[in-house]
């Protein structure tokens, strides 16, 4: 019989499978990017419902009024996010989209410092700095792939735009009343299904069953079963093992790019991802760089 943590990782490592293939679903969606994030929430917002009603987790007073605000606000932000990671796809592969999404705890470090008055010492610096040179370097190093004519750079930029919503969630949430993960991303997709109606996103209804089957799996396996397994999972592991289990992700995505589509990263690419990586691992599990720093530091955390 496993115990909490082989739980915590088995649950961890089933999410972050799952989120591998997201880029994989909204691709074969066929759809404009507002339209995938709408039927994402629909189909996510049907299936927490479902299950919060079933547990009764919906009754009386339990959403409150300022729980409701921060929840709109942790919502848009989301929503943003999606969009442009779903409309990044149309200009740079999956991989190589995935990567640049995964500099989001960098972000979050500078998001606290810029709004939150945090600080941070020398050793989260030098990462950070390392991060900032994969970055350049992913930018510089242009692969074969070019899907929508020659935007190689506008895709890393909808990543990088998609990664700095996705913090800026993370902020937000940090700084939200005590509320249950579930109400929380229950109204994150109920609020992406109103942001998105304005832009003609029923106009544009999903007609073969590849195209169904895929925003089903976005929203119910992808929203509702992933983030609750995260969810889950959090409270099982300690801070190191689960940032750890992170990598899963952006391993199972790339990989995937590379089985189905067949877009394989070139040297220049494999190396910044690996800066990329490593300046997101250092920075998640504190690791030291051999220098002394007297300056004290106070961040959000990633």
């Amino acid at each position: 019989m496993m115990n909490q943590q082989q739980v915590g990782v088995a649950q961890m490592t089933t999410a972050m499978t799952l989120s591998g293939g997201v880029g994989l679903w909204a691709t074969w969606a066929a759809l404009p990017s507002f339209s995938v994030v709408f039927w994402r929430c629909l189909f996510g917002f049907v299936a927490l419902l479902g299950f919060m009603l079933f547990t009764g987790r919906i009754h009386k007073g339990w959403l409150t009024r300022a729980q409701l605000l921060w929840s709109v606000a942790a919502g848009t932000t989301l929503v943003l996010n999606w969009v442009c990671f779903f409309q990044s796809f149309h200009y740079v592969s999956i991989g190589v989209a995935t990567i640049v999404y995964q500099t989001q705890p960098l972000l979050v470090v500078v998001g606290g410092m810029a709004f939150f008055q945090e600080r941070m010492g020398l050793n989260r610096w030098l990462w950070l700095g390392l991060g900032l040179i994969g970055m350049v370097m992913l930018v510089l190093a242009r692969g074969g792939v070019s899907l929508s004519g020659d935007h190689y750079v506008l895709g890393i930029a909808l990543s990088l735009a998609a990664a700095t919503f996705y913090a800026a969630g993370t902020l937000i949430a940090k700084r939200m009343p005590k509320t249950p993960a579930t109400s929380v991303t229950l109204m994150q997709v109920l609020v992406g299904m109103a942001i998105m109606l304005p832009f003609g996103a029923l106009s544009n209804v999903p007609q073969t069953s590849v195209q169904w089957l895929s925003v089903i799996m976005l929203g119910v396996v992808n929203t509702a079963v992933m983030m609750s397994l995260v969810y889950a999972a959090i409270s099982r592991l300690p801070t190191y093992l689960f940032a750890a289990l992170s990598f899963v992700y952006p391993l199972v995505a790339v990989l995937l790019d590379w089985w189905v589509f067949n877009h394989v990263l070139n040297m220049w690419q494999i190396l910044a991802a690996g800066l990329i990586l490593l300046s997101v691992a250092g920075m998640n599990l504190n690791w030291a760089f051999p220098l002394k720093s007297k300056r004290p530091e106070t961040t959000t955390g990633c």
